[in-house]
This record gives structure tokens, sequence and C-alpha cells, in this order.
């Protein structure tokens, strides 16, 4: 029993990253040419690099030549920085342009992170205080420090607005067993689809410790709740940003279950002082793909208490073929996991959101693998995606046919956007 339990982790773990360090695949909304990818791109965004923004708190380290790395080990200050990934390696633009508009592409155009740059840390967790007249007081130098990474922070984001005019932040949550550099690499890509607009941010939680496997996958487990107070202090400075319009939050897998836990603590915050969350923290879309959620977790902690009240748009990419979350339910003896629901056939806990306007529910085709990493490496499901974000486009309409099911259900054809 033993190894059957730590195959299943190993095989979860492995999911948790979507397994190539290839340009992701050309998008069918953009082979089709149905869709411009870029249309009066500035000059400073294009080119064989693009620059993330990148927040973790993961521990800081350097490798063998002195560059800076981040591990799996915790940290209990957070950082932000810089990081420079290419694309395509030294091909050229004109020909990064091609190939991100064909669908059999010349050679495999690689995604590589060159660099990281720190420039900005935040004080240690937990803050200092001191009880006075029976109050807590924060630590003033704690304050001040914390001041000064939240004024660095906002100038890095100000700037970075200035290069686009959207003025809003694309931020993606890895999974499982993901580094900080896979993350930075996946995330690249799927911007570069998204016509490079707004502002990438990648935000790292300490996960992937290597070792074996079932122990690798329960320390990812508790590093996700290390990291919600981390995580809620970034949300809570990033929407307090004046120029910042909206926020598009995309998570995947585990990472999935750590954005919910950070939104959830908001909004009761929220509600407690009587704060409007949608104005208060700006979230147009959050998107959970293939979430590594307990169906009856997500009934009584995310449905029951109306999450979805302080988003804009609620999307869910659920598949009943991702084997990586049948082998969670079985290691975690789950009725049913999140991401694997199917469309025509809707658990209890789900339909308790029947009311709610803002949710919708889109079930993706059948994947490389183990078939979790669907939004990256299927060109449909990413189509989907730029549509969604890119246009703003409704489930159902025109330009984004998607079929049916019943209200909030839908589901990607075999053959979407294909002429």
């Amino acid at each position: 029993m033993l190894r059957y339990l730590v195959a299943v982790a190993c095989l979860l773990t492995v999911s948790g990253c979507l397994g190539t360090r290839a340009l992701m695949p050309t998008p069918t909304l953009y082979t089709a040419q149905q869709s411009v990818l870029f249309n009066q791109l500035p000059g400073e965004l294009q080119g064989n690099s693009v620059d993330l923004l990148y927040v973790t708190d993961r521990t800081p380290q350097r490798d063998r030549q002195g560059r800076l790395m981040y591990s799996a080990g915790r940290s209990t200050s957070l950082a932000f920085g810089s990081a420079m990934v290419s694309l395509g390696g030294e091909s050229g633009w004109e020909k990064l342009m091609r190939d991100s508009q064909q669908r059999s592409r010349s050679g495999r155009p690689s995604v590589r992170l060159k660099s990281l740059t720190e420039t900005g840390r935040f004080p240690a967790t937990p803050y200092p205080f001191t009880l006075y007249d029976g109050n807590y007081e924060p630590d003033r130098n704690s304050a001040a420090e914390f001041g000064r990474a939240d004024a660095v922070l906002a100038d890095e984001i100000s700037r970075r607005l200035e290069l686009t005019p959207r003025k809003e932040l694309f931020l993606f949550i890895h999974g499982s067993d993901n580094t900080l550099e896979f993350a930075l690499e996946t995330w690249a890509g799927m911007w570069h689809f998204l016509g490079r607009e707004g502002v990438p941010v990648v935000y790292s939680w300490p996960a992937g410790p290597g070792g074996a496997p079932l122990t690798s996958y329960h320390y990812d487990r508790e590093s996700g709740e290390f990291t919600v107070f981390h995580l809620k202090q970034f949300i809570k400075s990033i929407s307090s940003i004046e120029q910042v319009e909206r926020i598009h939050i995309v998570a995947h897998s585990r990472g999935t279950d750590v954005i919910t836990t950070a939104i959830r603590e908001l909004f009761i915050e929220a509600r407690a002082s009587g704060v409007d969350m949608l104005q208060r923290y700006k979230f147009a879309n959050l998107l959970l793909i293939a979430p590594d959620l307990d169906m009856e977790v997500v009934g009584q902690r995310l449905a029951a208490e109306r999450l979805a009240e302080g988003i804009g748009q609620v999307t869910i990419y659920v598949s009943p073929t991702d084997r990586a979350l049948g082998l969670a339910s079985v290691l975690f003896s789950s009725v049913l996991r999140f991401g694997q629901i199917q469309t025509e056939e809707i658990p209890e806990q789900v339909k308790v959101g029947d009311h709610m306007k803002n949710i919708t529910f889109i079930e993706a085709g059948k994947s490389q693998g183990l078939g979790h990493g669907y939004f990256y490496d299927n060109p449909a499901v990413s189509s989907d995606i730029i549509l969604l974000l890119r246009y703003a486009l409704p489930a159902g309409s025109r330009e984004r046919p998607l079929i049916y099911i019943r209200r909030h259900f839908w589901k990607i054809p075999a053959d979407y956007l294909k002429p």
C-alpha cells in the first residue's frame, strides 16, 4: 500500500511541472488567423526577452556562478524583483513573430530564464509589536521598513504600467512541485500570447523540495498554508496602487487552494469592516485551472461563503480526464477533486452557486501526459483563456463559441476556433 501511495504522489507532483521548456503551442486563435497577436505593441515590449515581475517567499541563494536563485525553502520575508526570460533564443524578433502564429514550427523555440534581480524585500514576519496601555502597537522600525518596501513595489509596478496602454495586472500562481524558474517560463509564454498587454506578475510560493514524493507533496500543502499571509499582504499592496485599474488572477492546481484561501480571508476582513471587496481589491477575473481541491471542502469554504461576490468573473476550468487529480483523490480519499467534475453530472456542492451570475465552468478536452497542464499545452484551452482575459468575451458568444451544457456550464469542442 505504501508503495502505491508513493507512486501516486510521484505522479501528482510530476504533473505539477508541465513537462516542457519549449514555447507553448500556438493557440488555435492565432493559427486560424481569427485574431492579431500584436497590435501596435510598444517598442519597449518587443524583442526576444520579456521582463516579468516576480514575488516570492522562497529562500534566496546563489548558484556556483554567483547568480541569484531561490530554493524551495520558506522565507519569512517576501521579496520581489525582475525576471528576464528569453523566448526563441537568438532566433530574432521576426522569427519569433512567425513562429508565434504557426501551428507547425521550424525547430522548437525555447523559453529560458536568463536572470533574476531582486529589487525589494519586505520585513520578516511575524512583525514585532509591543503592548502599550492595553493596546498592541506595531514596531516602528518594522513599520517603516515595510513602508519603504511597499513604496519601491508601487514605483516598480507604476513604471511597468507606463509601458502599456492597459493598466492591468496579470498574476499567475503555480501549482505543486513547480520551481520559480518553471513558473516564470510558463507565464512568460502565456503573457506573450496574451499580446504582451498589461503587467505580467508571478507569485511563487515555496513548493518543490524534492526528496521522497509523498513527503514532497505534503510539504507543498503546508507551504501553501505558510504563504497565505504573504500573499494577502501582496494583494493589499498592489490593489492600493492608484494606477492599477484591474487585477486578473490565474491559479493552477494547488495554487488554486493558495489563492482562494487568501481571498477568503480578505473577504472575511472586508465584510467585518463594511468594505466593498470588488472596489477595494479590483479583482476582474479569477481563473481556477485544474483546481486541486476537495469537492466537499469547496462546497463549505467557497460556495457557502459566496466568495464570488467580491470578484468580477470567476472561471473554473475542469477536465474529467485529468489523471493527476484522479490520483490526488486516491491519495486523500476524496469523494471528488474540484478540477475533475463533469459538466453533465454536476455535484450538489456546485449547484449551490447556481444563483450567482458571475461563475462559469468550462470543461477542457484531453491534453498531453497526465492531462494536468492543459491550459498551457492545449491550443484550444489557451485560446479560450486569451479570449476571456484579453478580449473579455463572454462564453457562448460568436467569437467564443463554446458548447452550452446548462446554466454556468460550457464545454470546449474538439474543433474549437478551427476554420
